[in-house]
């Protein structure tokens, strides 16, 4: 009985690797010369492509042709995409946007600004279990407040404290901008906030006009994937 061929199966040559730099290494030198995929005579059956590549004892030259090429496209691609995505990233910061979560401005009372009471308790001496208590906020809140506000100057904890009053009185005439019930408008208000609020000594402070020029001109502020 005739010994049954390996074959090494893939939807298509880029779920192989789509770095046109790895392909060799993978296919021909892992774990070494002498054991990998095209030594011990195991071709690549890409599906999508119906190609198969060739190795040392069966050369397909056609697909070894064809093979890196698709995988370069693929991978040039992927550069294109990460390329656009830095510049989008650079761009968004140059008007004071920085990614990820939004500073959480809410509170159980709408009428409690969690910031200006964190500093009034640590102001006052009170511990971090209490105050996160009397916050009902976690006390990884308090903690991560309270270090901030410690690492500004007193002109910039109120430069700080003022642009969180301006947008938390804009999300309480127009909507929130955070959450599922979130306004794109208003979205757009918090992304130009974000820099700054996040990191205070890093960006510089957003002021009223160009938060209501945000609201108005929301559009100039959408993420790249849209809302």
């Amino acid at each position: 009985m005739a010994k049954k061929k390996k074959v090494l199966v893939v939807r298509d040559i880029q779920r192989f690797t789509r770095n046109w730099l790895d392909v060799g290494i993978l296919y021909k030198n892992t774990p070494s010369l002498e054991e990998s995929l095209w030594a011990s005579d195991i071709p690549i059956l890409s599906i999508n492509e119906a190609i198969v590549v060739g190795t040392n004892q069966t050369p397909q030259p056609a697909s070894d042709l064809v093979a890196p090429i698709l995988i370069a496209a693929g991978g040039a691609e992927i550069s294109t995409r990460k390329k656009q995505t830095l510049q989008g990233l650079d761009r968004a910061l140059e008007k004071g946007i920085k990614g990820g979560q939004p500073l959480d401005l809410s509170s159980k009372s709408s009428q409690l600004n969690l910031f200006r009471e964190t500093k009034r308790l640590v102001e006052a001496g009170v511990g971090q279990t209490q105050a996160s208590r009397m916050l009902g906020k976690s006390s990884s809140f308090f903690r991560k407040t309270r270090d901030k506000l410690a690492t500004m100057t007193e002109a910039q904890q109120e430069e700080w404290l003022g642009v969180i009053d301006m947008v938390r009185a804009m999300e309480q005439q127009y909507g929130l901008g955070v959450g599922k019930n979130a306004i794109r408008r208003m979205m757009a208000v918090r992304r130009v906030a974000s820099g700054f609020l996040k990191q205070p000594l890093q960006f510089d402070a957003p002021t009223k006009e160009s938060l209501e020029y945000a609201y108005k001109n929301y559009n100039e502020f959408k993420p790249p994937r849209g809302w």
